[in-house]
């Protein structure tokens, strides 16, 4: 003879479940949080690098390479292929030439300039002050690293 569940001890084991399931949802975002947090950079950063040679963010090939581009080209390669252009300028110093559309602030507190056709340019804290003489409609050359791109190209650690 099978004994009849109370709706009242039902809903409280429905509620129990919820809770245990948020609980756990919770303890993963933190831990997720706190992994993201701590991790160190895989390349150093403008802030890591020299700070009286201001030598050229992320990792810069053997040969000392540095790909020259304008912010045309340098779109125009992640639009064709975006892991080929990834690959193609992995440990390479970029030095990108554009014309300034916009400036913002990043969620890290890192300012950046968006130079036409969509390349954002990151620079460290640091350098917030210089990037206030800049104006928009102005032409610009920055040497940055680490290029990526979803619906902007990224560039970031960047130096004048």
């Amino acid at each position: 003879m099978k004994t009849p569940i109370s709706s009242t001890l039902l809903d409280s084991l429905k509620i129990g479940v919820a809770l245990l399931l948020l609980g756990a949802a919770i303890i993963l975002v933190v831990a997720i949080a706190v992994d993201l947090l701590t991790k160190k950079p895989k390349y150093p950063t403008a802030d890591q690098s020299d700070p009286v040679n201001r030598t050229p963010p992320g990792p810069v090939n053997a040969g000392g390479a540095v790909a020259n581009l304008t912010a045309k080209q340098l779109i125009a390669e992640f639009e064709a292929s975006q892991v080929v252009a990834q690959q193609q300028y992995k440990g390479l110093a970029i030095k990108v030439r554009g014309q300034i559309t916009g400036t913002g602030v990043d969620l890290m507190g890192n300012p950046y300039l968006v130079l036409d056709y969509g390349v954002q340019a990151v620079f460290t804290q640091r350098d917030a002050k210089r990037l206030q003489r800049f104006q928009k409609g102005e032409t610009i050359t920055a040497q940055c690293g680490n290029p990526t791109g979803n619906v902007y190209v990224v560039l970031t650690g960047c130096l004048f």
